[in-house]
């Protein structure tokens, strides 16, 4: 018996709303943002034959990485918004 669409949308949301672990992730990724900005950034360098400053040759692409992280928190917490 095939469920209805409409039922697994509603399902979904609701079991996004009441997500205490993915509420729990965001949050924990928005307080350390900046932090793992950092780790990650060192990871690529630590990878790639580039001095550090030339994997993001720019403060400005550097300083959306934050923003790219809260994006991620946001959508973590909640799918769709």
């Amino acid at each position: 018996m095939a469920v209805p669409q409409e039922f697994v949308a509603e399902s979904a949301d609701l079991q996004f709303e009441n997500c205490t672990l993915a509420k729990a992730l965001a949050d924990r990724m928005r307080s350390s943002s900046e932090d793992l900005t950092r780790r990650w950034l060192d990871r690529i360098g630590a990878r790639v034959r580039l001095d550090p400053n030339r994997v993001f040759p720019t403060d400005a692409l550097l300083d959306h990485m934050p923003m790219l992280i809260l994006g991620i928190a946001d959508y973590i917490e909640n799918p769709r918004k």
